[in-house]
Protein backbone atom coordinates (compact mmCIF):
# COMPACT_ATOMS: atom_id res chain seq x y z
CA UNK A 1 0.00 0.00 0.00
CA UNK A 2 1.14 3.08 -1.15
CA UNK A 3 0.47 6.38 1.16
CA UNK A 4 0.04 10.27 -0.58
CA UNK A 5 1.92 11.43 3.16
CA UNK A 6 4.89 10.23 0.69
CA UNK A 7 4.47 13.98 -1.06
CA UNK A 8 4.50 15.33 1.76
CA UNK A 9 7.76 13.95 2.86
CA UNK A 10 9.26 14.59 -0.58
CA UNK A 11 9.55 11.06 -1.57
CA UNK A 12 7.81 9.56 -4.63
CA UNK A 13 6.46 6.52 -3.08
CA UNK A 14 6.91 5.30 0.82
CA UNK A 15 5.51 1.79 0.90
CA UNK A 16 3.03 2.14 4.28
CA UNK A 17 3.56 -1.00 6.31
CA UNK A 18 0.43 -0.45 8.89
CA UNK A 19 -1.81 1.68 10.68
CA UNK A 20 0.86 3.01 12.83
CA UNK A 21 3.27 3.43 10.16
CA UNK A 22 0.75 5.93 8.66
CA UNK A 23 0.24 7.66 11.71
CA UNK A 24 4.03 8.13 11.93
CA UNK A 25 4.56 9.60 8.58
CA UNK A 26 1.31 12.23 9.26
CA UNK A 27 2.83 13.31 12.67
CA UNK A 28 6.29 14.02 10.81
CA UNK A 29 4.36 15.81 7.88
CA UNK A 30 2.30 17.93 10.40
CA UNK A 31 5.45 18.68 12.77
CA UNK A 32 7.33 20.30 9.75
CA UNK A 33 4.27 22.71 8.98
CA UNK A 34 4.70 25.04 12.63
CA UNK A 35 8.32 24.83 11.88
CA UNK A 36 7.69 26.03 8.34
CA UNK A 37 5.13 28.82 10.01
CA UNK A 38 7.54 30.20 12.57
CA UNK A 39 10.37 30.23 9.85
CA UNK A 40 7.96 32.45 7.80
CA UNK A 41 6.55 34.37 10.89
CA UNK A 42 10.59 35.01 12.09
CA UNK A 43 11.49 36.31 8.60
CA UNK A 44 8.62 38.46 7.62
CA UNK A 45 6.16 38.79 10.47
CA UNK A 46 4.08 42.10 9.45
CA UNK A 47 3.61 40.22 5.85
CA UNK A 48 2.46 36.74 7.52
CA UNK A 49 -0.09 39.04 9.62
CA UNK A 50 -1.50 39.99 6.63
CA UNK A 51 -1.78 36.83 5.36
CA UNK A 52 -4.07 36.21 8.62
CA UNK A 53 -5.99 39.26 8.24
CA UNK A 54 -7.09 39.66 4.91
CA UNK A 55 -6.45 35.39 3.99
CA UNK A 56 -7.95 34.05 7.24
CA UNK A 57 -9.82 36.20 8.56
CA UNK A 58 -11.43 37.39 5.73
CA UNK A 59 -10.71 41.69 6.25
CA UNK A 60 -10.49 44.01 3.62
CA UNK A 61 -7.46 46.01 2.71
CA UNK A 62 -9.00 49.23 4.73
CA UNK A 63 -9.69 46.89 7.76
CA UNK A 64 -6.50 45.05 7.82
CA UNK A 65 -4.52 48.43 7.70
CA UNK A 66 -6.67 49.85 10.28
CA UNK A 67 -6.11 46.55 12.45
CA UNK A 68 -2.18 46.96 11.74
CA UNK A 69 -1.91 50.61 12.46
CA UNK A 70 -0.47 50.45 8.86
CA UNK A 71 -1.38 52.99 6.05
CA UNK A 72 -3.46 51.40 3.32
CA UNK A 73 -0.78 51.67 0.78
CA UNK A 74 1.91 49.71 3.28
CA UNK A 75 -0.98 46.60 3.00
CA UNK A 76 -1.54 46.67 -0.58
CA UNK A 77 2.18 46.55 -1.08
CA UNK A 78 2.43 43.66 1.80
CA UNK A 79 -0.50 41.56 0.27
CA UNK A 80 1.09 42.12 -3.75
CA UNK A 81 4.27 40.68 -2.14
CA UNK A 82 2.21 37.65 -0.30
CA UNK A 83 -0.15 36.44 -2.43
CA UNK A 84 2.30 34.63 -4.61
CA UNK A 85 3.62 32.76 -1.93
CA UNK A 86 0.39 32.22 -0.72
CA UNK A 87 -0.61 30.41 -3.96
CA UNK A 88 2.17 28.27 -3.94
CA UNK A 89 1.83 27.21 -0.69
CA UNK A 90 -1.61 26.56 -1.19
CA UNK A 91 -0.92 24.15 -4.70
CA UNK A 92 -1.91 26.90 -6.98
CA UNK A 93 0.25 26.36 -10.28
CA UNK A 94 -1.57 28.56 -12.19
Amino acid sequence: MYGAGSRLLGQDRVALQNRLHCFGIAAHAMRSLPVDHARLAAEHPRQLRIIELRYVSGLCVEETAETQGDSIATVERDWTVVRPFLRRALGDRG
